[in-house]
């Protein structure tokens, strides 16, 4: 249901004894999940009607608790009238995600959705699997050739086309370009798919590297974790296709003594995207197929608050809802996370430096701007995790 600019589900995607809701801030397009009781007590806020017949009936909250969801509520902007949500409404910067363009792609996603959406049927994974099949194919026959002495390419014709050319450069670019737009593109489709919408689509620096975003938040209305993981790796499998289907084609115009470099080059580095893409350990697809597979929302912040629930409030890990593996695995997914993240920070920094063709000054200004910038989301990290811990722990424990 819609309540001023704030749209409010049911989860059922959780079965547990109490109920609880999924609030939309339509505005900045941000989740949270509350009680029957947190959510009760918004809708008086907002001074919507009959509460009680929206979401049922629900237990009335001391004035404590009352004060701090009236902090929490103001903080998330539930509480702003339409007019001033997109004015006033304040979201904290993510230094790790600074969006350069933002457009709308409802009108695109309805036009490819017809074909595009075939892209993700059975039959294109059958296609995907053969295509699989017939590149290892070939690479034996070519191994069995070379150990039998007999070459299935002509060696002169090898090395006189092994130039990588600046029309092959901006092939390459443009086949790459291509293949980002359309890994968030695939995200969107499949979204949309099992009843999500997309509101956005743009390119942005994640952790100082450029790339192609797809606004999918409305993944947490899908009920199934299936379709939620297939949202998450949609992406992933198209640069996969996309990857096999050019170093196939490749393969084969090889084997007819015509060597394409930028197919070889532009297949590698699909492959190798989709690699990186399956990195759990910051929000890339990975991650979000982690969430998806544990159904737990937040799990950053989640883990952190296992690392710090087993490090310093062992008392109250007999309130937690969630078996002790799963609770170990947190623990340790939340360690994890903490000390990967400087790492892909100085990672990209050290990659941009290294692979630009740049002045050593400019590679050294580079690196201190990253530097600082890594630096600043370091603190801020800090400050939300210390804030989140502090203002949130009670409540989310409740609702491990």
């Amino acid at each position: 249901m819609l309540v001023g600019h704030l749209e409010i589900i049911k989860d059922e995607r959780v079965q547990m004894a109490e109920s609880f809701f999924l609030v939309k801030n339509t505005c900045s397009g941000k989740y949270v999940r509350l009680g029957k009781a947190e959510t009760g007590y918004l809708l008086e806020k907002l001074h919507a009607d009959q509460p009680e017949t929206a979401i049922g009936e629900y237990d009335r909250l001391p004035e404590h608790l009352q004060k701090v969801l009236n902090e929490k509520f103001e903080q998330w902007g539930f509480l702003k009238r339409d007019a001033e949500c997109n004015l006033q409404g304040k979201k904290q910067f993510d230094l790790t995600k600074i969006k350069l363009v933002e457009f709308n792609v409802e009108k695109v996603i309805r036009r490819v959705y017809p074909v595009y959406s075939k892209f993700f049927s059975k039959q294109s994974v059958v296609v995907f699997v053969l295509m699989i099949l017939a590149c290892i194919g070939i690479i034996a026959y070519s191994v069995i050739q070379a150990v039998t002495g007999v070459s299935a390419v002509n060696e002169s014709a090898v090395s006189f086309s092994l130039t990588f050319t600046i029309p092959d450069i901006l092939i390459t670019v443009v086949l790459l370009l291509l293949s980002m737009a359309a890994h968030e593109l695939a995200h969107a489709v499949v979204c949309k798919k099992y009843g999500g919408e997309v509101k956005s689509m743009g390119l942005l620096l994640f952790f100082l590297i450029p790339c192609f975003y797809c606004d999918v938040t409305d993944i947490y209305k899908i009920k199934e974790a299936k379709h939620r993981k297939r949202v998450a790796l949609s992406g992933v499998y198209v640069n996969a296709f996309l990857g096999v289907a050019f170093l196939l084609l490749a393969f084969i115009l090889t084997l007819f003594q015509i060597i394409v470099l930028p197919f070889y080059y532009f297949s590698l580095s699909s492959l190798l995207v989709s690699l990186y893409n399956l990195i759990p350990l910051v929000k890339l697809d990975g991650y979000w197929y982690l969430s998806a597979a544990l159904n737990v929302t937040n799990l950053m912040d989640k883990g952190v608050l296992m690392v710090y629930t087993t490090l310093f409030n062992r008392k109250s890990i007999s309130q937690l809802q969630i078996s002790p593996i799963n609770r170990r695995l947190l623990t340790a997914y939340g360690i994890a996370s903490l000390f990967f993240k400087p790492l892909f920070w100085g990672y990209n920094i050290y990659a941009i430096c290294s692979r630009l063709p740049l002045s050593d000054t400019l590679k050294w200004l580079i690196a201190g701007i990253g530097l600082v910038i890594m630096l600043s989301d370091f603190f801020q990290t800090i400050v939300h995790d210390y804030r989140f811990i502090k203002n949130d722990y009670k409540r989310l424990v409740q609702m491990m």
